[in-house]
């Protein structure tokens, strides 16, 4: 691990992650105009788009294996995605983002600064300042959250089910016609977003995990390993799509296969999926050259900045 330090390129990581929080700000906006509803459909074709820059990855160090703990980190990513539109549509995305990304940040530092989950200890040239850049990056973002963004209205979708079904997973609140018992309701989603946005903030924080020990374990000799985070992109793309398939077949059969799919959603989440794609590639590119301890504090919360752009002009 020590010997891939050796070769940063300060340039590279800060065009990586510069691009990275392009890239990771701009993936929602595909999708933003279309009804979505639950966001499972959307989850499912955003991890198939994200195949294709993995895959092109993998094949630029190597050709593409798939290597079992790597694809821990398309678990992690597709288990979090998945909640992603349930809990911007219960708490909006300006404190829902919050939420994750503050979670996300700290958690990705933490590992990376305390070597947790048996990844190597990485410490800054000057750690006050590290410390300090998280903190400001963090109110940063929260400030960032009362920024007035422009409406945005949706378009339904066509319904292929009758109106009367409603989704299991987030309809149940329009079947209570008493107006104290529909706010309560609406409280205890509420109360149920802001609790996946921290296990969200969890998994997404978590996500490089399982690649970074890979690469220490290279490090310290183990056979058939690579020493290029690109080399196991591939490997994070089909731990995302099969996590997202099986929780597209788990809804759909809790839907009475009656799943919520707006056809009209198709290409703007594989849209997304290859933005996604691409800002992760990059981030382990900047992490290679900059370090986690500061490269990943910047890639979680920096894109809510882009995002509220986006919100702002569209």
């Amino acid at each position: 691990f020590s010997a891939l330090m050796a070769d940063q390129n300060a340039l590279i990581g800060c065009l990586a992650t510069f691009l990275c929080v392009v890239c990771y700000g701009t993936t929602f906006v595909t999708i933003k105009k279309f009804e979505t509803r639950d966001g499972i459909f959307v989850s499912l074709m955003m991890s198939v788009g994200q195949l294709i820059p993995c895959l092109i990855s993998s094949f630029a160090y190597s050709m593409p294996s798939v290597f079992r703990l790597a694809i821990l980190s398309g678990v992690c990513y597709a288990l979090a995605n998945s909640c992603s539109i349930f809990i911007m549509e219960r708490v909006g995305m300006a404190v829902g983002g919050l939420v994750w990304n503050v979670v996300t940040a700290l958690t990705g530092w933490a590992v990376a600064r305390f070597g947790l989950f048996g990844t190597p200890v990485q410490h800054p040239a000057r750690n006050f300042v590290n410390i300090i850049g998280v903190v400001v990056l963090c109110l940063g973002g929260f400030i960032f959250t009362f920024v007035r963004s422009n409406p945005i209205t949706t378009r339904p979708g066509p319904y292929y089910q009758s109106e009367s079904i409603e989704s299991p997973i987030v309809g149940s609140e329009w079947q209570i016609s008493h107006k104290t018992g529909k706010e309560r309701m609406q409280m205890r989603m509420r109360i149920i977003a802001l609790g996946l946005a921290v296990l969200c903030g969890f998994l997404y924080g978590n996500m490089p995990t399982p690649i970074n020990y890979l690469l220490a374990e290279h490090g310290k000799g183990s056979m058939g390993l690579s020493p290029h985070s690109g080399a196991y992109m591939l490997s994070f793309a089909v731990g995302s799509i099969l996590t997202s398939l099986f929780i597209f077949t788990a809804y759909s059969l809790l839907c009475q296969n009656l799943p919520f799919i707006n056809v009209e959603t198709a290409i703007p989440s594989l849209l997304g999926g290859i933005c996604y794609g691409n800002a992760t590639c990059l981030l382990f590119v900047a992490m290679e050259h900059l370090n986690q301890v500061i490269a990943f504090p910047i890639c979680s919360m920096a894109p809510g900045i882009i995002n509220t752009l986006w919100a702002v002009f569209l």
